[in-house]
């Protein structure tokens, strides 16, 4: 009886070391959620016609080290060049902005009176631990030239 007490608890120690082992591995076990409050001075919609306007962008689930992106286009209606501005604010929790990077492909004024797509990137970082739901808000920012 007292062997077959120990093979039980060595199994279960196995189990649990390989489970903390798991842990530590980029890419395993942990899975992020995540939605992004959307601020902007300029239009912003998920369609090229411009009728469905974003407030918000879900993410879905996220594993460490890996990204998603959406498209979203912008819309300039001023007579003026649009240069754009992408920053993050209210993360939640605050550790959040250590392990996530956004990032899109707007580099460029955007020319008077056009929609124009832009594409939006989140990346989690491999070594994120800790964090199973995360927010933010995601400002966008014109200054008409």
């Amino acid at each position: 009886m007292g062997a077959a007490k120990g093979v039980v608890a060595g199994v279960v120690l196995g189990v649990v070391g390989f489970i903390l082992f798991l842990s530590f591995l980029p890419g395993s076990v942990q899975i992020l959620h995540s939605t992004g409050v959307l601020k902007s001075n300029i239009d912003v919609f998920w369609d090229s016609a411009c009728t469905n306007k974003t407030v918000e962008i879900n993410w879905g689930a996220l594993e460490p080290g890996e990204e998603t992106s959406v498209v979203l286009y912008l819309v300039n209606n001023k007579d003026s060049y649009a240069t754009m501005m992408l920053d993050t604010e209210n993360w939640n929790p605050m550790d959040a902005v250590y392990y996530m990077t956004l990032l899109w492909n707007c580099s460029y004024p955007l020319p008077p009176d056009t929609v124009v797509p832009v594409k939006l990137t989140l990346r989690v970082d491999n070594y994120v631990k800790g964090i199973t739901t995360f927010g933010f808000d995601i400002v966008m920012h014109a200054t008409w030239t």
